[in-house]
C-alpha cells in the first residue's frame, strides 16, 4: 500500500486510499473532499476519478429530485451541520442558490460569500 500512498513525502490516509482503489476496481468515481488528498490521488492514481460531495449534490439529478427549494435546503445543511468544503468552481453558483444565507456558511470561501450581490 505504501507505493501508491507515499509521494514525495505526501501520504494518503488508509481510508481514502482503500476508497480509491475499491472505485478504480468498480469503475466508480471516489468521493474525496480533501484538496491534499485529491490532489496527491490526481497524480499519483491516474485511473481514478475524483469528485466531491459537492459535485455531487450541484449534479442536475440531485437539484431535479429536490426542486429549487429543496436543493437550496439541503446545500445549507450540508454546508452549516457538515462543514461541506466548497471548491471555488462551485462557490459562486452555491451562494447564489442560497442568497443571504449563504454569509453564515463559513466553508464558503470568503471571496465568494461577499459577492453574493454580483451573482
Amino acid at each position: 500500500m505504501d507505493t501508491f500512498a507515499r509521494h514525495g513525502g505526501a501520504v494518503l490516509r488508509p481510508r481514502i486510499l482503500l476508497a480509491a482503489i475499491a472505485a478504480i476496481s468498480l469503475g466508480a468515481c471516489a468521493v474525496i473532499d480533501e484538496r491534499k488528498a485529491t490532489s496527491l490521488a490526481a497524480r499519483r492514481l491516474t485511473a481514478l476519478e475524483v469528485c466531491s460531495t459537492c459535485d455531487l449534490l450541484m449534479g442536475p439529478e440531485v437539484r431535479d429530485m429536490l426542486g429549487e427549494t429543496g436543493h437550496a435546503d439541503a446545500l445549507f445543511a450540508a454546508l452549516t451541520q457538515a462543514r461541506m468544503r466548497v471548491p471555488d468552481s462551485h462557490a459562486a453558483t452555491i451562494v447564489k442558490l442560497l442568497g443571504d444565507r449563504a454569509a453564515s456558511c463559513l466553508s464558503i470561501p470568503a471571496r465568494f460569500r461577499g459577492a453574493r450581490s454580483t451573482a
